[in-house]
């Protein structure tokens, strides 16, 4: 009989010398959320301390549905109490809690989080403002302003610039459409830029408890532990809808841990080479949303994360690849994402789900037997 919620066994925390990694809940347990405590002996880092409801194609009522992304809250919760550090790479609501319901995820922390102001869409920009709003009126007592003028002479470049190997690779017959979509997704940026440097800007703002801080590109130190923040990156595709996100990196000595955030695979080449630049011991991977396949999803970018993950399983010396989140959202992950599991086998690497590090059937698997 299926356990719903799931009942998850006592602490299982994946090792990266004196780093710790404690999955907290993830799409594999039946919510959307990939919730994660990283601690070294100078931090406690909460990441992404957010849980939504699975869609309504996913195999269970709405209720029960509730009742797993509550467990996921409560869980949430209860770590938050002994962290010190809280990171928000984005403004979906599986990545955060909006303060009423966990103001003390965020009491007393230092936050650091996506910049609300630039590099953002619409939608997530107005999510950002809704969510500081509701910190300085219950969490954070501050004396910042509540709103700056832009800079209209912020440096912005294009956000393709850097992606060399996406922009050089021929897609064939579907190279007309590609440039018709890039070209679209240019005018979409053109129109994001002219928000980002006349509309007001949102202050960081602090108080003796609470200080929260844009993280974008930014890098801090605490004893031997670092803590390093990504670029802005896609959500996905090139001029992804969704918007944009931050990874974050923690190293300690020689050890370190990469959160990359919702890349969707990574579909995009650079940030595949990106991983394996970073070279973590242990890496926490989003993977492509295999359950939108022929709905937002197409066979060329499927095809891409696809490559892009065999590349990674094969050159990275990661020991443990957490492959969560977006593909375990329905149960013909293994099969769409086959090669990627066949390349681990072959050498002989730990790719799973959360469910899996906890000795657990992904939920979607075990609902797909019944």
């Amino acid at each position: 009989m299926v356990s719903i919620p799931p009942k998850i066994p006592g602490p299982k925390p994946i090792r990266a010398g004196r780093i710790s990694v404690h999955p907290l809940w993830a799409d594999s347990l039946g919510a959307k959320c990939f919730a994660t405590l990283i601690e070294t002996p100078d931090m406690r880092i909460l990441v992404d301390p957010g849980a939504s409801e699975m869609q309504p194609s996913y195999p269970l009522t709405r209720r029960q549905r509730g009742r797993i992304r509550h467990r996921a809250v409560e869980r949430i919760r209860e770590t938050a109490r002994t962290c010190d550090t809280v990171v928000i790479t984005h403004y979906h609501h599986d990545h955060y809690l909006a303060p009423e319901e966990g103001k003390r995820v965020y009491l007393g922390k230092q936050l650091w989080i996506k910049n609300p102001n630039v590099w953002i869409n619409r939608s997530q920009r107005n999510r950002a403002r809704r969510f500081l709003e509701s910190l300085r009126d219950g969490v954070v007592r501050s004396r910042a302003p509540e709103s700056i003028e832009p800079d209209p002479d912020l440096d912005i470049p294009h956000p393709t610039a850097g992606l060399r190997e996406a922009m050089r690779r021929s897609y064939g017959e579907y190279q007309s459409r590609r440039d018709e979509l890039l070209a679209k997704g240019h005018e979409w940026f053109e129109g994001l830029r002219r928000m980002w440097t006349t509309e007001p800007w949102i202050p960081e703002m602090a108080d003796r408890r609470t200080r929260v801080r844009f993280a974008d590109g930014e890098s801090i130190g605490r004893g031997g532990t670092r803590l390093r923040f990504s670029r802005p990156l896609f959500h996905g595709i090139e001029y992804a809808r969704l918007g944009w996100v931050i990874a974050v990196a923690v190293e300690y000595g020689r050890s370190k841990v990469l959160y990359t955030s919702d890349i969707q695979g990574p579909t995009i080449e650079d940030y595949g080479s990106w991983i394996l630049r970073e070279d973590p011991d242990v890496l926490i991977l989003d993977g492509p949303p295999t359950y939108l396949f022929g709905f937002m999803v197409n066979r060329i970018n499927l095809t891409r994360a696809v490559r892009n993950l065999v590349r990674i399983v094969r050159a990275s010396s990661a020991r443990v690849i957490l492959l969560d989140h977006h593909p375990a959202r329905e149960s013909r992950y293994r099969e769409r994402l086959a090669e990627v599991y066949d390349e681990a086998r072959g050498m002989r690497r730990r790719v799973l789900t959360v469910a899996e590090w906890f000795d657990l059937e992904p939920l979607a698997l075990t609902l797909s037997e019944k």
